[in-house]
């Protein structure tokens, strides 16, 4: 079960369209957005999603390089990740 949404998106009004699909979809999840690589590599420091939608053409750091710096980390072994 999903109860936790991490989308790694620079287009703010993407950001707002799958906000709003998904709460549609299930109130219940916590959905949180970040617009760069840098501020998501951030963000995994201190919080472990159960799943990360990831844009790969993203500022600062792109998608790529977020995952290797990712899957580096055993923490974040069992999170999947949605890359579009």
């Amino acid at each position: 079960m999903v109860s936790s949404i991490v989308l790694a998106e620079d287009n703010l009004e993407h950001c707002f369209f799958f906000g709003r699909a998904l709460k549609e979809v299930d109130p219940s999840v916590s959905y949180s957005a970040v617009h760069d690589g840098d501020k998501l590599v951030q963000l995994l420091e201190s919080y472990l999603p159960d799943l990360l939608f990831l844009d790969l053409g993203m500022p600062c750091k792109n998608g790529v390089q977020c995952i290797k710096d990712i899957r580096e980390q055993r923490a974040y072994d069992s999170m999947p990740i949605v890359v579009f």
